[in-house]
């Protein structure tokens, strides 16, 4: 009987019902075994050259007359019942092993019998993400007083932050005083394009929120309802040919060199950035010690004014250099610049709410603040924006020690001053107007300065089975180092004006999971007495 796409052997070898038979002769294995290919060779799913290799592997003669049918025919056996469960066990068994599974394993490999069914650029897609449930308590000295360091941000977005309007014992003070446990997640998912051998296009969504920058937490406990997912990240990024040069725009990761002293970790950048790293350094060192320099420049826009008033940007540089030696050991080093633009308040004109969007987006807290309203109602509502400019100058050093491999000891250190603090400028801004400086009534004495030291001890990366790390930091972040909305969201509860320990630990529970517990004590620096535990313990899986 001539059949052209089923072949009868594969019926048979499932025991459904075949067609009428013509022919009735011996059953020979290896003419089923090259019948079998044969038709998968005629229905396009293998090529000769494969057949002919199968062949070869299996000892079958492909010269054997007997074995090969006439052109589009199947030659089908009358096979008794018995003879068929016998013939279904030694498939099972023998053939198997020996033809079918090498027939599956290339076909899987190398695509057989799909051309043009699955496009080219779903090989240039990459997918990515992470998972962290944390468990946390914030624990609170009996010596910190309640009700003594206002939320500006939200009572400015309530229209009023005069004293006589603040609420005691309500969310427009900071929590000081109760210990506060929190179930918490953070889910991401990312996608990576390769367009060509230079470009690529990245995305990642996240659980969070679109008013705060510096956190992509989701806290547990809202009655079930949905978690909101925002866009974190969206760039396209350019890298010549000779991977000297890169270029990156969109909503991208942090570019510079840095620790969460002054960028928190989860900080993400909108705008343009161009990395360089010197080609010459390449082409006379070949071998370690590799001595690399580099430039990191960008524009990141703040905030998008009408043209009445100058738009908000964050202009910023580093350089440095990174040294690779033999034994896997590194140094990375980098100065940066951060020169933030028109970011601070404009104190409004008598009655006029003209400068009210000079105040800040997000803070956390701990920055001086004054005054913008000017209004001549009784009592007069006050709302208060950024009494200093900021512009900061950041040093960074990290060793990694790799001599003890594959536990590797790292130091890292991190410098930034506030060289564009000046008292005289904050006096003549805020004209007159009240100053709020953070927790200290009226001294506006100069707080510009921040440093950290950090020493781990361990993996490099927490990713296998039995990988861990263990480390200890100190960190002094004053009131006007940085601006307190875009570091640590972490120490201190978020913000500035804060000084203390944080111990950490991490161990590896599996491939890509990992548990971590960490324990941050901090005590405000200038204002009233406010010290504050956080216990933080994590899990962590990557895919």
């Amino acid at each position: 009987m001539r059949l052209k796409k089923i072949p009868a052997v594969l019926l048979l070898c499932l025991g459904l019902p075949t067609p009428s038979v013509l022919v009735a002769e011996q059953l020979d294995p290896k003419a089923v075994t090259m019948n079998l290919l044969e038709q998968l060779v005629k229905d396009g799913t293998l090529t000769r050259e494969k057949a002919d290799e199968i062949l070869k592997k299996s000892n079958l003669d492909a010269n054997d007359p007997a074995t090969h049918p006439a052109e589009n025919e199947v030659r089908i056996q009358y096979v008794p019942e018995e003879v068929k469960q016998k013939m279904r066990d030694e498939i099972r068994t023998n053939l198997q092993k020996d033809v079918v599974v090498d027939v599956l394993g290339q076909a899987k490999q190398e695509q057989w019998g799909i051309p043009g069914v699955l496009p080219e650029w779903i090989n240039r897609i990459k997918f990515s993400g992470d998972y962290r449930l944390r468990a946390q308590r914030d624990n609170f000295a009996s010596t910190n007083f309640a009700n003594t360091y206002p939320d500006y941000l939200r009572c400015n977005s309530r229209g009023n932050c005069a004293s006589s309007a603040l609420t005691y014992n309500t969310p427009d003070y900071i929590n000081t005083t109760v210990t506060d446990d929190q179930l918490r997640m953070r889910f991401r998912f990312g996608i990576k394009a390769e367009v060509n051998n230079t470009t690529t296009v990245t995305a990642r969504l996240t659980t969070g929120s679109t008013s705060n920058p510096v956190s992509t937490n989701q806290t547990l406990g809202s009655s079930f309802r949905h978690d909101s997912v925002v866009l974190d990240r969206g760039y396209v990024n350019y890298t010549n040919l000779d991977k000297d040069i890169s270029f990156t725009g969109g909503r991208m990761p942090n570019p510079f060199l840095s620790t969460d002293l002054v960028w928190d970790d989860d900080l993400n950048f909108d705008g343009l950035a161009l990395h360089w790293l010197p080609r010459n350094t390449r082409e006379f060192q070949l071998e370690p010690p590799i001595f690399h320099p580099f430039v990191t420049a960008g524009a990141f826009p703040l905030k998008k004014y009408d043209l009445r008033k100058s738009d908000r940007w964050l202009l910023a540089a580093q350089t440095g250099f990174k040294w690779n030696f033999d034994d896997q050991s590194r140094v990375d080093f980098g100065v940066a610049y951060y020169d933030y633009r028109n970011i601070t308040g404009i104190r409004n004109q008598v009655d006029s709410i003209t400068n009210n969007d000079t105040l800040p987006d997000y803070l956390q807290h701990g920055n001086t603040l004054f005054n913008v309203s000017n209004s001549t109602s009784s009592p007069p509502p006050e709302l208060y924006a950024l009494a200093s400019d900021f512009n900061l100058l950041n040093l960074v050093l990290r060793i990694d020690l790799a001599q003890f491999s594959p536990v590797h000891v790292t130091l890292t250190t991190d410098y930034v001053k506030n060289i564009g603090y000046d008292a005289n400028a904050i006096l003549q801004r805020a004209a007159n107007s009240t100053i709020r400086v953070y927790g200290t009534g009226t001294d506006i004495s100069a707080r510009n300065k921040g440093y950290m030291y950090k020493l781990a001890v361990g993996w490099p990366y927490v990713a296998k089975l039995n990988d861990w790390q263990v480390y200890i930091a100190y960190k002094h972040l004053e009131r006007d180092a940085v601006l307190d909305a875009f570091t640590d969201s972490d120490f201190h509860l978020g913000g500035t004006d804060a000084r203390g320990y944080i111990f950490g630990a991490s161990y590896g529970v599996g491939e890509e999971s990992s548990l971590s517990l960490r324990y941050l004590s901090s005590d405000s620096i200038d204002g009233p007495p406010l010290s504050v535990d956080t216990i933080q313990l994590d899990w962590n899986v990557k895919f």
